[in-house]
Parts: C-alpha cells; structure tokens; sequence
C-alpha cells in the first residue's frame, strides 16, 4: 500500500481534511465526533487496505476514543489530503473481540462474473462470509472449481449463464 500510519498523521497535523457529506451524516447518526475521528487517526492502527477502492486508495483504521470504546474509521489519502469516508462503532458480534479482524461465518453465496460480453452466475458457492461487509472468502479447492467453471461456460459463449456449484462439482 502507498501510505501508512505517518503519512495519515502528517495531513492530520497540516490539516488537510477533507470530510464527506457520508461521513458527517453517519458521524451525526452514530453520535461520534469529529474529535473522535481525529483521536482515532492520531493513536490508530490500520487493519485493513482497500486498494482498489475510487477514487483512491483506502483503509480502515482501529481506534478507542475517551471511554475506551473502541472506532473504525475508514479514510483515504490522496496528495497531501486525507478524505474521510465513514466511522462507526464495530459491533461485537461482527468483529473478534479485539475489533481487528473481521468475524466470518460459513455459508452459501452467489458468485457473480462479468464478462463485459456476458454474465456467469454460480449460486450456492461455499464460502465464509464477513458479517461486517457481506464480503465472502473461498478456499483455493472452491477457487479452482469456480476458475474451471468458468473456462468451460466462457466457450458456450452466451449472455446469461447460471448454474449451480453443488451440481457443477458433482
């Protein structure tokens, strides 16, 4: 990833934020403030990249703020500008109990892929899901099954594709 930790507190420090009309609403909602965020900023860790998140890169960064409550705010840097996306308060029963990692759940989802000149839809994909963000994790055996499934549908070439997993696997 191209920033880190010091890069953050350094726009912090010039003031260089940017707030989005998304972050000052959910912050109003959630009842956290803009001290909040920054004290999480300045004494955060990063738990998480989204590199491929636009218009820039972001991260989500571990907080506490006065009473020990722990924060995650999510924020990118772009220049010498931090841009805050959102902040909440991480629920205990989607996070593990130090709030840095996700808590993920076994289950079933619906793997989707476009093509550009179609779609493959394959439903009952075994995966773990994030309880937080709905984001899913396949093991690299379900991986390659998908990977295959998908080279042979790509030869059919047409627009709409659905299967099943259990029935493509059997």
């Amino acid at each position: 990833m191209a920033f880190n930790m010091n890069d953050i507190k350094e726009a912090l420090e010039k003031d260089n934020i940017q707030w989005s009309g998304h972050i000052l609403t959910k912050m109003q909602q959630r009842g956290i403030k803009i001290k909040d965020i920054i004290n999480c900023l300045s004494n955060g860790k990063i738990i998480e990249y989204y590199e491929d998140d636009y218009p820039y890169p972001s991260c989500l960064v571990l907080g506490s703020i006065d009473d020990n409550k722990s924060i995650h705010v999510v924020c990118a840097l772009e220049g010498d500008n931090i841009w805050m996306i959102t902040a909440y308060y991480p629920a205990k029963s989607e996070w593990l109990d130090d709030f840095s990692k996700a808590n993920l759940t076994k289950g079933r989802v619906n793997h989707i892929v476009d093509l550009g000149e179609g779609i493959i839809i394959i439903k009952n994909v075994p995966a773990n899901i994030c309880n937080q963000c709905g984001g899913y994790y396949l093991d690299t055996k379900t991986a390659l099954e998908i990977e295959t499934m998908v080279d042979e549908i790509r030869k059919n070439k047409a627009e709409v594709f659905i299967v099943n997993y259990d029935e493509m696997v059997a």
